[in-house]
């Protein structure tokens, strides 16, 4: 079946067609910010988004309702200040080194010629979100929708619940990438309900999945590169419980045994909602007593299975052990999504002293960590 969907987001207009003739013609009602202009879907090949701008966003499509069709692609990572300096490197080539740049061009032919995917996450919309010059920002967010092509890493808090979840088979198994990158909507969020305009329901049952996804987009693409924003503080209370605690482990008496059980306990306090929710679901485990013997199980022999949690329960105790460590809000997020990152993607780029971190923590456990980089020129090497 060769059917398009053609939204015109000025007039509301949204037209399907059927082998290029126009068989339905719906009046929707979504709140339009004037960003984008119009949405096209050509259902299981692609879908195309312009803006007031000029962009053309050129988006994948999930292949027969298989949303993570990676097909052999490499999966590349980039933290938030390496999407910077390659968007920095496409817009303003001067800017940046001889090195930086060509290493940049070279990523960039990698995605067009559909050899890797560089998907982008929640930590890069918030980052970005919060840069205050529209015009770096604007630019930023263009090439996060053109290199990414809709590719997104889902949400920490899913993986790090599934990898809980997954701890209670008899046949511990791992989670793979297809299930951690994805063109899904809403991917991004923790909690990923979707919310459909006026009119999508009455589109044809197979043409829904397209469709979810392109409207998904939409609020992606006008809320990050929206001119009039509200911005939010950074939330410093982690960052000050961290600190806190780092404050009170070294003012003691206490051993290096039991500085690492109580960094372990204050690793699980952070990860509380996703432990409560699964043990919930699957333990049967209803009291506080119950809790605290599962907790310490899980400590003990489950923990170490994980790719993402022993991952960042390694980083908790090299920090924490530090007794001059200075604990940032930042912290929070470099270490929720680039320890999945670092478990799930092919290759991996981010700040040096996190990567050292995440080497460290591999190492501990056995696992290669030579897919973990500091620059996007060291990764281009590795790649040649």
């Amino acid at each position: 079946m060769s059917m398009s969907l053609f939204w015109n987001l000025e007039t509301q207009a949204l037209a399907l067609a059927e082998r290029g003739k126009q068989v339905s013609l719906i009046q929707t009602n979504y709140k339009y910010n004037g960003i984008l202009k119009t949405i096209q879907v050509d259902f299981n090949e692609k879908i195309v988004l312009t803006t007031k701008w000029g962009h053309s966003f050129e988006i994948e499509t999930p292949r027969a309702n298989n949303w993570s069709p990676i097909e052999g692609r490499k999966v590349v990572y980039l933290d938030q200040k390496d999407w910077s300096l390659f968007s920095l490197a496409l817009s303003n080539p001067t800017e940046v080194s001889e090195k930086e740049r060509e290493a940049c061009f070279k990523l960039a032919d990698l995605v067009k010629e559909n050899k890797i995917i560089l998907p982008f996450s929640m930590a890069h919309f918030m980052e970005t979100y919060r840069w205050a010059k529209d015009e770096r920002r604007n630019q930023l967010a263009a090439h996060l929708f053109e290199f990414s092509k809709g590719w997104q890493m889902v949400n920490p808090v899913e993986v790090r619940l599934l990898e809980i979840k997954s701890t209670f088979r008899d046949d511990f198994t791992p989670l793979n990438k297809e299930e951690v990158f994805s063109l899904a909507p809403y991917s991004l969020e923790s909690n990923n309900s979707f919310l459909s305009p006026l009119g999508l329901e009455d589109l044809p049952e197979e043409v829904q999945a397209s469709s979810k996804q392109a409207i998904a987009l939409v609020g992606t693409i006008e809320t990050l590169m929206e001119e009039d924003r509200t911005f939010l503080d950074k939330n410093t209370q982690w960052a000050e419980a961290n600190q806190a605690f780092t404050k009170n482990i070294h003012s003691g008496d206490l051993t290096q045994k039991q500085i690492k059980a109580a960094i372990d306990l204050m690793f699980m306090q952070d990860i509380g909602t996703e432990a409560v929710n699964a043990v919930m679901q699957f333990e049967r485990v209803y009291s506080l007593d119950e809790f605290k013997k599962w907790v310490m199980n899980f400590i003990k022999n489950d923990l170490p299975k994980t790719p993402t949690l022993a991952l960042h329960r390694e980083i908790y105790q090299d920090k924490h052990r530090n007794a001059k460590i200075t604990w940032s809000p930042n912290d929070l997020i470099d270490t929720m999504y680039m320890t999945v990152a670092a478990s799930y993607a092919d290759y991996l780029v981010g700040e040096r002293s996190l990567t050292h971190y995440l080497k460290n923590g591999a190492a501990r456990y056995n696992r290669s960590s030579n897919h973990i980089f500091k620059n996007i020129v060291e990764l281009i090497e590795e790649l040649k």
